[in-house]
């Protein structure tokens, strides 16, 4: 019977980026997601687990992936347990002004809402941050 459901927990650190691409690779072909869908989800989950390694924690933490398939869409599900953060209140970055004039920063989530169909912020006290990333496939 195929899986239409996996999920991964990492450490909060730049060394798990290798990991959690393996483990969305692994997902995405599991799921028979090709390209360009495989690679907009793959760069829009590293933007999001970026974030979370460089800014959620101020030491030590856990970053849980889950990746389901469901309804004609692929949802893929970053939780965290760090400072609350909605990205989705980042006001858009000034593409038209020259890099060495913008502000640092930003790139990624304009990045991961372009990428992504629906993209979705909750906090809650006890189960922390979860950011919602879906896209059609259909």
């Amino acid at each position: 019977m195929k899986r239409n459901k996996f999920e991964l927990e990492a450490e909060n650190k730049i060394e798990s980026l290798p990991v959690i691409g393996d483990f969305i690779a692994a997902s995405l072909s599991q799921l028979n997601i090709r390209p360009p869908i495989g690679r907009h989800v793959q760069l829009a989950v590293d933007e999001a687990c970026t974030n979370v390694i460089h800014y959620a924690y101020e030491g030590t933490g856990i970053i849980r992936i889950t990746v389901e398939l469901a309804s004609g869409e692929l949802i893929v599900t970053v939780d965290d347990q760090g400072k609350p953060f909605n990205p989705l209140e980042v006001p858009p970055p000034d593409l038209d002004s020259g890099a060495e004039d913008r502000p640092i920063g930003g790139l990624g989530i304009h990045l991961i809402k372009n990428l992504m169909n629906q993209v979705s912020y909750s906090y809650d006290v006890a189960s922390g941050n979860r950011l919602t990333m879906k896209k059609r496939i259909v």
